[in-house]
């Protein structure tokens, strides 16, 4: 996620101030929230793609190494090889740059698939669960918010310039989602769909803050 936004965020800032950029025609000013969205719009299958003019690793699928979870009611996920899709498609509904606040804020919709090996085991909602395989999951219309502050600072052109800091973000799983767990329970058809079911139940009342 991070490396989506902060690419996405330094062609913003391309579009700032240069719009020179493939499908950047023109600069934006900074409190044009309806210029910057459409410019976000156009380049991102794009850069998802990877832009080698700047020097950006391709985002679409994007490759994490590992995913570790572990929460207080004993559950603990892992994750290897994790491959995530669907952000080259996505829906960029609103970008907004506050230079009173510093605060600049993105929308974006997308469908997302992830793909992985897993070992799992503790509890998941209440009921024991363990395993080691293949994991797949699919979110429809997952819809994030992003709340970034900001600095500016000068470039060594002495050019202003965003500088990310830290950020906040929540997404909304708004059309379902499935999951599949493979191996779950030494290959117990049977349990392994029970709980299956009842993550694909669940994914719908996701909503989440980081």
């Amino acid at each position: 996620m991070r490396a989506f936004v902060c690419t996405l965020i330094f062609v913003i800032q391309i579009a700032l101030s240069y719009g020179s950029l493939p499908l950047i025609q023109y600069k934006c000013w900074t409190w044009d929230s309806a210029c910057l969205t459409a410019r976000a719009q156009a380049i991102t299958p794009i850069f998802t793609a990877g832009f080698h003019e700047i020097g950006t690793e391709r985002l679409d699928p994007m490759f994490i190494d590992a995913v570790n979870v572990k929460d207080q009611a004993g559950l603990k996920f892992d994750m290897q090889n994790v491959y995530i899709e669907g952000f080259k498609t996505a829906t960029i509904d609103n970008v907004s740059i506050d230079m009173n606040s510093r605060i600049m804020r993105l929308v974006f919709h997308a469908d997302l698939s992830i793909k992985s090996s897993y070992t799992a085991s503790g509890y998941l909602f209440s009921l024991p669960i363990f395993g080691h395989g293949d994991f797949s999951m699919r979110y429809d219309n997952v819809l994030t918010e992003m709340v970034i502050p900001f600095d500016i600072i000068k470039d060594t052109q002495g050019k202003n310039i965003i500088n990310l800091k830290v950020y906040k973000y929540w997404f909304d799983v708004r059309g379902g989602g499935q999951f599949h767990l493979g191996n779950l329970y030494n290959n117990d058809t049977i349990s392994s769909k029970i709980l299956n079911n009842i993550l694909d139940k669940n994914v719908v009342q996701d909503s989440i803050k980081v």
